[in-house]
């Protein structure tokens, strides 16, 4: 597939397109919070409005800035606290937190709330002893297991032991930074999650950390680069960078679809994409007010980036090698050649291009056959993979913040590198520029006339001989060349050709949504996760450790918290659900317990109060101090419970879209969800090479349990 880069390039931003591709750089506003301060401030009569609320202010910029106040934290709280502007700035999208206002710095936003870690009191080691040795473990263990957990718990939060000492080293780096989980959070990603944080180029929102600068990727294949910007030690960059090198594509990056098009000619897919990119710029202005702008500092309209796109099209008419293709590769091998591409000049300036671009679009071709027939999977996959080399991967740059897909057969949404963001706000934004492209829809006649724009210009690469043989052996580690081996046989190769190996199906649960649900008196994702649960449970006649995670939103920093949703509520319910002998009134009293349960657990997490991040915490606490890592996790107990067999998501949008992921280790399941009003759409993937997991099985095993879960509820609430 043709991978022709061209650079739309004005004085101070640049957009960057891909033929058959593009892509955009979020820059994001800092994560929300609240504080007990804020609340039950009277409105003012006279509000001054700060510049965060100047999209919805009745005033202009001038008088706006006049009108500033000295105290950027006073004046943001008096316009939050304007309920009609509040209302006019959710109604544009606009977060009403005091710290969606950019302004602030992060000593500031750290005089509201401040992430201490909790005191290693009785209530902490009770609150241990109750998630980490009776509730989420208790399904893993026998009641020998069990007496040894709770015997370790117990000595680990004596007054003479290991945890004591532990909590001290963790609340003396608490007095030393914004969020004592920072830290933790990158080693979690890094090594879990994550196995490439620092591979993004692109620079953070402001008040956000840095992670690195634009040579990142060099550094990380390195062993003696100097990290004193993000401030790792060595004991970090050996743990956090070398220890996990997979590729992002499909185990790290998620993919957003939005609902299926229909192009009847090129021309359409050119202005849809037009639309796309004012979309994403009209939401980037809601965040900070620069343009596009043109070589003569003029802002390019609809017209100008309509003829560019054509431009980009008429200039490609071959297939060319595609250097894109290496980002997919693992981290080590695509550090390597990223380090081969730099030794040359030109190379280099085409590699500062793409990592500082505002925009990549990628201007897909038709989706390849992948063993799906139906629009939604083919959709999700393009978005997670682009179908390999042979079809639309070769035009993407997995390592860019986010990537705008277009295809020319229907296939619309984003792939975006993790590490920047949780799946909420991207998929706010996609939801945005959604509603933004129906709000102004297409000319049909297609009657645009050519204009006079800026002339995008070619970035192609130079390559030596050993790059092309790089290029070639990534599209055979990613493609779909030749059948992946039978289920069940166990000499898959270590990093199996992903498009292949990578199972996915989304759909629509079309029986009811979170009405339905919400009129049951019950949480509609504690509902589904349990359903998740019952699934699980139904194919595999055994407990399955489930990871769901939870936003800290409330924090400085705050990333997410893990929320366990396996319980021994949750199994008793699942025990019960399929039970021949059980009521249906000993069914929905299971049910209902297994849903609050939950329900009260995600409160505790979103609150701070989960157990995960703090467990985390004081065992890297200990490395990092040369001791020796408590008994706790190396119990049996630990690591069944947090060896997750499925991890899930709920990211909700308006739009019928929804969003995907591929699983991090060979035995897992992913489902992702977006509760809509009357339905609900999922996204389920597994990896076909693993004997253990099938992701079409599983989403015929959830539809059922969530259909016996609602007949369950519906009959108690006759």
């Amino acid at each position: 597939m043709q991978q022709r880069r061209t650079e739309l390039k004005g004085p101070s931003r640049k957009l960057l397109c891909f033929k058959n591709q593009f892509s955009p750089t979020l820059f994001t506003s800092p994560p929300p919070f609240s504080h007990p301060e804020l609340q039950g401030l009277p409105p003012l009569k006279n509000p001054t409005y700060c510049d965060p609320c100047l999209p919805a202010s009745p005033l202009k910029s001038s008088e706006h800035r006049m009108l500033l106040s000295t105290d950027p934290i006073k004046t943001h709280i008096r316009c939050l606290n304007d309920k009609k502007l509040q209302k006019r700035l959710l109604s544009l999208g606009l977060d009403t937190s005091p710290s969606s206002c950019p302004f602030l710095t992060v000593k500031q936003h750290a005089l509201f709330r401040r992430s201490e870690p909790r005191s290693l009191s009785t209530t902490f080691m009770e609150r241990v002893t109750e998630v980490t040795a009776r509730k989420s473990v208790k399904p893993f263990l026998n009641a020998t297991e069990l007496q040894v957990t709770q015997d370790i718990v117990r000595e680990f939060g004596s007054d003479s032991g290991l945890g004591r000492k532990l909590q001290r080293l963790l609340e003396d780096r608490a007095s030393r930074t914004d969020n004592w989980v920072w830290r933790v959070e990158k080693c979690l990603k890094k090594t879990i999650l994550r196995p490439y944080w620092d591979s993004n180029p692109d620079l953070p929102s402001i008040g956000s950390p840095v992670y690195c600068g634009s040579d990142g990727l060099y550094h990380s294949a390195t062993t003696n680069a100097d990290y004193s910007l993000v401030k790792l030690t060595g004991w970090w960059l050996k743990h956090a960078y070398l220890s996990s090198r997979r590729p992002i594509v499909v185990h790290s990056n998620p993919g957003i679809q939005l609902p299926h098009q229909s192009f009847e000619r090129q021309e359409a897919q050119l202005s849809y994409a037009t639309r796309f990119i004012q979309g994403a710029l009209s939401f980037k202005k809601i965040l900070d007010d620069v343009t596009i702008l043109d070589e003569n500092i003029r802002a390019l309209d609809e017209n100008q980036l309509l003829s560019q796109l054509r431009f980009v099209v008429e200039e490609s008419p071959r297939p060319t090698k595609t250097v894109g293709i290496l980002t997919s590769e693992n981290r080590d091998t695509w550090a390597k050649y990223h380090r081969l591409l730099s030794q040359d000049a030109y190379n280099m300036k085409l590699l500062d291009v793409i990592e500082k671009s505002l925009f990549v679009l990628c201007l897909d071709g038709p989706a390849p056959d992948l063993g799906v027939t139906d629009k939604q999977s083919i959709s999700g996959l393009q978005m997670v993979h682009g179908g390999g080399s042979r079809a639309n991967s070769g035009n993407r740059w997995f390592d860019k913040a986010l990537q705008l897909v277009v295809g020319s057969s229907g296939e619309v949404g984003c792939c975006y590198e993790h590490s920047f963001s949780e799946g909420g706000p991207v998929a706010y934004l996609l939801n945005y520029i959604y509603e933004y492209i129906g709000k102004h829809p297409q000319d049909l006649n297609y009657s645009l006339p050519t204009v006079t724009f800026p002339v995008p210009l070619k970035l192609e690469f130079k390559l030596t001989p050993e790059v092309e043989q790089g290029i070639e052996t990534a599209c055979k580690n990613l493609d779909n060349v030749r059948n992946i081996q039978e289920r069940g046989k166990t000499n898959v190769p270590r990093f199996p050709r992903l498009v292949a190996d990578f199972e996915m199906y989304c759909s629509t649960f079309p029986a009811f949504g979170k009405d339905v649900l919400k009129s049951f008196k019950v949480s509609p994702d504690s509902f589904i996760q349990m359903a998740i649960q019952l699934a699980f449970y139904r194919l595999h006649k055994v407990p399955g450790a489930h990871y769901e995670s939870a936003g800290l939103r409330k924090f400085i920093h705050g990333r997410t918290e893990t929320i366990r949703s396996c319980s021994q509520e949750s199994v008793d319910f699942a025990m019960k659900m399929l039970s021949s002998t059980a009521t249906n009134e000993e069914k929905y009293e299971a049910l209902l317990a297994a849903i609050n349960g939950h329900k009260n657990y995600v409160i505790e997490c979103v609150n701070g109060h989960g157990v995960d991040r703090h467990l985390l915490g004081l065992k890297l606490i200990a490395v990092e101090n040369g001791l020796e890592i408590p008994a706790l996790f190396k119990d049996p107990a630990y690591i069944r419970s947090t060896h997750f067999r499925m991890s899930t998501s709920q990211v909700p949008m308006r739009c019928d879209g929804v969003l995907s992921f591929g699983p991090l280790v060979p035995d897992r399941y992913t489902i992702c969800y977006n509760p809509r009003n009357l339905n609900i759409n999922f996204s389920i993937s597994a990896f076909r090479s693993n004997p253990e997991t099938n992701a079409k099985k599983f989403q015929e095993a959830l539809y059922k349990s969530l259909q016996d879960m609602h007949d369950v509820a519906a009959h108690t609430h006759l």
